[in-house]
């Protein structure tokens, strides 16, 4: 998925990290130590559900997630048609897809429609495109969004939407009633207040 704007593709570069996809079981080293009621983003520098991540290790990845349910863990990826292979999913799982253009809000929205899930949501970022126009509140609720996230293009060749783009998309979330959260990447830095909301279960 070396989607060539990755965040992770540079930090692997610059602090020289073992790029060979692999699971080390000690990364749940200390998980009972993690304060209940905590949120913790799981794989955020890899695909989990692309077809070249062995089912073993995602099976051993929802034991752990099963395991600790006063913990909320957070999962974000690009193939959201591989999703529903997981069904259903622990009430303690939130769920998204990335859409940064039209195909992908297409992708994101057909894969989170076939999925159970408590919390589904779609982060649009970075958003490169003019998307806002093909996304509806009914669509949104049909799919069951309970939380969307909007950012920008971080690093080199950073991009900032433009504000149109951004106000089509939370128009339609408002719409919805469905919560929002800016990024810090969304626009330039300046006296704007981000939106920080989340979704009700959290509240």
């Amino acid at each position: 998925m070396a989607c060539e704007y990755c965040y992770a593709r540079a930090m692997y570069e610059r602090f020289k990290w073992d790029k060979t996809i692999r699971y080390d079981y000690r990364a749940w080293n200390g998980l009972e130590k993690v304060a209940p009621g905590s949120h913790i983003f799981v794989g955020s520098t890899i695909e989990l559900f692309g077809d070249w991540v062995d089912r073993f290790w995602l099976s051993d990845i929802f034991a752990e997630i099963i395991g600790h349910p006063q913990k909320t863990f957070i999962v974000l990826t690009k193939l959201p048609e591989n999703l529903a292979k997981w069904n259903p999913w622990p009430d303690n799982c939130w769920v998204g897809a990335t859409a940064t253009n039209f195909e992908q809000w297409q992708k994101a929205s057909d894969g989170l429609t076939n999925i159970q899930a408590a919390i589904k949501y779609i982060s649009f970022e970075p958003l490169l495109e003019d998307i806002g126009s093909h996304i509806y509140a009914e669509r949104l609720n049909y799919v069951g969004v309970k939380w969307v996230i909007l950012g920008g293009k971080s690093g080199k060749g950073r991009f900032y939407p433009p504000e149109e783009w951004i106000e089509e998309i939370e128009q339609a979330a408002d719409k919805a009633g469905i919560p929002v959260f800016e990024k810090n990447n969304l626009r330039p830095k300046g006296d704007w207040i981000p939106r920080r909301e989340w979704p009700k279960c959290l509240t």
